[in-house]
């Protein structure tokens, strides 16, 4: 069900993006006919339609936006910049950026993390602390999920 989700707020906010608004009536050309139907996998659709933003110390790239009181964080890369600020700082960012947004939870999906990724060395009592519950997915991806407050 999660990935569900998540492929369609990728496609929300693809369709939604400054970029598409040059293109809002592409459904109506020949081209949007064309392709197929199978769905592509989260960390790749992740990767084709997501931004990069500097956040805490860290490059995130990914999409993030709220889907009814859920702020949906997916990351397909994150790198330390000069000054990172720790993993918890940039978990509470994101969790402040949820709140702003209205959202009272907060789901961040980490897609194709490598051994040297920040969030993998995340353990469960670590996210508790953060008042958030981890959940391996894959052995490349996590989940963490909890309230905003």
């Amino acid at each position: 069900m999660i990935h569900v989700i998540t492929c369609l707020l990728t496609l929300l906010f693809s369709m939604s993006s400054p970029a598409m608004e040059m293109n809002a009536d592409f459904w109506q050309s020949s081209l949007a006919a064309e392709g197929t139907t199978a769905l592509q996998p989260m960390a790749e659709a992740a990767f084709q339609t997501g931004t990069t933003r500097t956040l805490a110390g860290y490059e995130l790239g990914g999409n993030a936006g709220l889907v009814g009181n859920t702020y949906n964080v997916n990351l397909w890369g994150l790198y330390q910049t000069s000054a990172p600020q720790g993993p918890f700082a940039l978990v509470n960012a994101l969790k402040a950026e949820a709140s702003a947004a209205g959202a009272t939870q907060i789901s961040i999906t980490g897609n194709a993390l490598t051994p040297l990724s920040t969030l993998r060395g995340l353990t469960p009592g670590m996210a508790g602390r953060l008042g958030l519950e981890l959940r391996q997915a894959s052995p490349s991806t996590i989940l963490l999920q909890g309230g905003v407050h």
